[in-house]
């Protein structure tokens, strides 16, 4: 009999731990799969809009609608007016759809680890490192895929823009877009390793970074050349290192912003007054004297493995 390859290996994994999952699911309450998804992706990332929720679970629009509102019917999510724009809508569990998540969540990670109590205990460590590998190698191949511009009228589809961590080399370049967008380079070059750039043909277009201390981290650095902006760029890189964050063991991840608290609430962040910032981030640059007293402060716990 051949041995498998990766790619049939990773096909019939996906299918197992797929079948399993709704197996599961279905005993948690009569939660369905969709329901499921639905559950974790908000309660993961906390209140969004109905249109970010359907690019995170890629769902058809109008499934996706008919889903939440029997999940609304049944006082497991809430449905409100966007503050910022009145003509969005925005979901968020309630405190009942919050004990579903956590009940879903709970059935989920005895699976997992009954399905880790298989492997022999010498193996279990190099298993979840590898799984740790494949998950980034996911993430980063998402988020490539999500770089591939439609074509606009009358023009062709532009390249693809690419990912990758920052280098020592990288700084020149990483300075002048930050000057451009008028965010601080104080302390930057200094935590290079942990930032996420966006190159398309070689021109830097977008950057995220993070300054590590201990379990908390400031995200930093979000910026998006300006032509490249409303194609969610943005979005992909804090997404990207955040997901960073979270494999790194970091749980709360703290920021000051000045102009984009809107932007970040969706991925859950929460305004905090600067009294209640982490003693650790205070030491920060950018805490320090980088930002104005006037800016924003916004703090994000982690689930330091990230499951669906």
């Amino acid at each position: 009999m051949e041995t498998p390859t990766a790619g049939i290996l990773l096909r019939e994994v996906a299918r197992l731990h797929a079948h399993s999952q709704r197996e599961l699911v279905a005993c948690c309450n009569g939660t369905t799969s969709t329901q499921c998804l639905i559950l974790t992706e908000v309660g993961r990332n906390g209140p969004m809009t109905l249109a970010d929720l359907g690019r995170r679970t890629s769902l058809d629009k109008g499934w996706l609608s008919r889903a939440v509102e029997t999940l609304v019917q049944d006082g497991l999510l809430t449905k409100a007016l966007g503050e910022a724009d009145r003509r969005t809508i925005r979901i968020a569990l309630s405190p009942a759809g919050q004990t579903r998540y956590q009940q879903l969540n709970e059935t989920l990670d005895t699976h997992a680890q009954r399905v880790m109590a298989r492997i022999p205990p010498a193996e279990r460590e190099q298993v979840a490192h590898t799984l740790a590998r494949l998950y980034q190698a996911l993430q980063e191949e998402a988020a490539e895929t999500q770089g591939i511009r439609k074509p606009g009228r009358g023009g062709t589809a532009m390249s693809s823009w690419i990912m990758r961590h920052a280098t020592p080399q990288d700084w020149p370049k990483l300075a002048s877009l930050l000057a451009t967008a008028d965010l601080p380079l104080a302390g930057a070059e200094d935590h290079l390793c942990d930032f996420f750039l966006a190159f398309r043909d070689d021109v830097l277009i977008g950057s995220a970074g993070l300054e590590r201390y201990g379990d908390t981290a400031l995200l930093r650095s979000v910026a998006v050349a300006v032509p490249e902006r409303g194609h969610s760029l943005g979005q992909a890189l804090v997404q990207q290192v955040l997901t960073y964050a979270a494999s790194l063991g970091v749980r709360q991840v703290v920021l000051l912003t000045t102009t984009a608290a809107d932007f970040f609430l969706r991925f859950g962040f929460q305004p905090i007054s600067r009294a209640e910032f982490p003693l650790a981030a205070q030491a920060s640059m950018e805490f320090q004297e980088a930002c104005p007293a006037s800016a924003t402060a916004m703090s994000l716990v982690l689930e330091v493995e990230q499951r669906w």
